[in-house]
C-alpha cells in the first residue's frame, strides 16, 4: 500500500535555462556538467622551451617559483583533502530512529529526506543561517533542529536516534507521513526562511512573473527542491476565450485510477469539462458557461513528490495495488512536451487501515536501497 513517492530529475532536463532561479546547488550541477579543460597548444611550449637559457640569476627565480609551487600544491592538496572529507560525509552510517508508538509516520518521512544530499548539505552547512532578509521567525529554531538532527544521525555515536523534537511539534498526535510534510514540517521550515512581507501575485502574470514572485519570495530549501509550477488553462465554450492562470505547487496528489502509477497521472492531468451548472463564468464575454479545464506542468520540479490519495472521506482506504516504475518520464503532462525523466530514490509505505497500521520507507542511498523499519 504505497502512498507517496520521491522521485529526482535526471541530468537530461538540467538545463541553464531551467536552472534560473533554482539556487546555487542547482547551477553547480548545470557547471559540473560542463567540460572544464581545453587542448594544450604544444608548439608554443616548445617555441618558449627553446629560447630559453639558465643564468644563475634565474637559477634562484626558478627555485623560489619551484618553492611557491611545492607550497601552493601542499595547500591545494589540503583544500582538496578537506573537500574529500565532507564529501565523504554526505552518505556516512545508517541509523535508526526510536519508535515510541506513535511516530512512525515521522521516521519514515524522515528516513525519506535522508536520500536527498541537497538537504543534507543545505543543514549540515547550516546555509539557513547565512539568510541577511527579514523572516517571520528570525531565530529559526526548527532549522537549527534539523541541523543537530543530521549531525546526530551522520555523525554521532549512537545506533539509535530519538525523533522527539519532531513529535513535540506535530499538533494533534498521529498522522499521515505526507501530512506530516506538507501540513508541519514544511510550513516550520518556510516560515523561518521566507520573507516575513510577501507581494502580493497578480493573477494577468505569466509564468515568468509568477515563477520570479515564487522563487523571490519562497527561499527555502524545500520550496526550492520541490517546488514546481502549473499552468491551468479554462476555455469557454461559447467564445472559445482562454483564461491562463499560473500555480506554484510542492507534490501532487493522484487519485488512485486503474492498477499503474501511469493511469493515475493521465487521471490527473485530462481535460474536465465543466458543464454549465457549475457557474464558470468567463472574463471576456462575462456570461456563466460550459468550459473545458486542463491542467499541465509548466515547470517541473528538481524532486518530484507523488502523493497517493488511498484515505478517501467517509473514512476507508483504497487498497488497490498501484504499479510504478523506477524511472518516470512526464513529457505528456508537461506544457512543452520536452524531455523529463525522473528516477526514484525513495517510497514511503503504510501497512494496515485508517484506524491503526504502520509507516516504513524504502530508499536509495549510496546507490544501494535501503529498507528503514522504524
Amino acid at each position: 500500500f504505497f502512498f507517496f513517492f520521491f522521485f529526482q530529475a535526471e541530468d537530461g532536463i538540467r538545463d541553464v535555462e531551467r536552472s534560473r532561479g533554482l539556487g546555487d546547488v542547482y547551477k553547480r550541477q548545470v557547471i559540473r556538467n560542463l567540460p572544464l579543460e581545453s587542448p594544450r597548444n604544444d608548439s608554443i611550449v616548445k617555441n618558449i622551451e627553446k629560447d630559453c637559457t639558465l643564468t644563475p640569476a634565474k637559477d634562484i627565480v626558478i627555485e623560489k617559483d619551484e618553492k611557491e609551487k611545492k607550497e601552493r600544491r601542499a595547500e591545494k592538496s589540503e583544500r582538496s583533502g578537506e573537500i574529500q572529507r565532507k564529501e565523504e560525509k554526505k552518505f556516512p552510517r545508517l541509523v535508526g530512529l526510536k519508535n515510541f508508538g506513535v511516530n512512525c509516520y515521522i521516521n519514515a518521512g524522515l528516513q525519506c529526506l535522508l536520500c536527498i544530499p541537497e538537504l543534507s548539505e543545505y543543514f549540515l552547512h547550516e546555509k539557513f543561517a547565512s539568510l541577511n532578509y527579514e523572516t517571520k521567525s528570525p531565530t529559526k529554531p526548527v532549522c537549527n533542529m534539523m541541523a543537530s538532527w543530521y549531525e546526530e544521525m551522520f555523525y554521532g555515536k549512537r545506533s539509535t536516534v530519538s525523533p522527539k523534537d519532531f513529535m513535540e511539534r506535530c499538533p494533534g498526535g498521529q498522522q499521515d507521513a505526507h501530512e506530516f510534510f506538507v501540513h508541519t514540517l514544511f510550513p516550520l521550515v518556510q516560515r523561518e526562511t521566507d520573507f516575513a512581507v510577501k507581494i502580493q501575485r497578480n493573477d494577468a502574470w505569466n509564468s515568468e512573473q509568477v515563477w520570479s514572485w515564487y522563487r523571490n519570495t519562497s527561499r527555502n530549501i524545500f520550496d526550492e527542491l520541490f517546488g514546481g509550477l502549473y499552468k491551468n488553462t479554462v476555455v469557454c465554450k461559447k467564445c472559445m476565450h482562454n483564461s491562463v492562470t499560473y500555480d506554484p505547487f510542492l507534490g501532487v496528489s493522484l487519485t488512485i485510477s486503474g492498477s499503474h502509477l501511469y493511469e493515475c497521472l493521465n487521471k490527473e492531468f485530462k481535460e474536465e469539462k465543466l458543464p454549465k451548472c457549475v457557474g464558470y463564468k468567463c472574463l471576456k464575454c462575462e456570461n456563466k458557461t460550459a468550459a473545458v479545464k486542463r491542467e499541465q506542468i509548466e515547470r517541473p520540479p528538481k524532486y518530484l513528490l507523488l502523493h497517493l490519495k488511498r484515505l478517501i472521506k467517509n473514512s476507508t482506504k483504497v487498497s488497490d495495488s498501484i504499479k510504478y516504475p523506477l524511472t518516470l518520464t512526464l513529457n505528456d503532462y508537461c506544457v512543452n512536451r520536452e524531455d523529463t525523466t525522473y528516477s526514484l530514490i525513495a517510497v514511503c509505505v503504510h501497512l494496515g487501515g485508517c484506524y491503526g497500521g504502520h509507516f516504513y520507507c524504502l530508499g536509495k542511498r549510496e546507490k544501494k536501497v535501503i529498507c528503514a523499519c522504524v
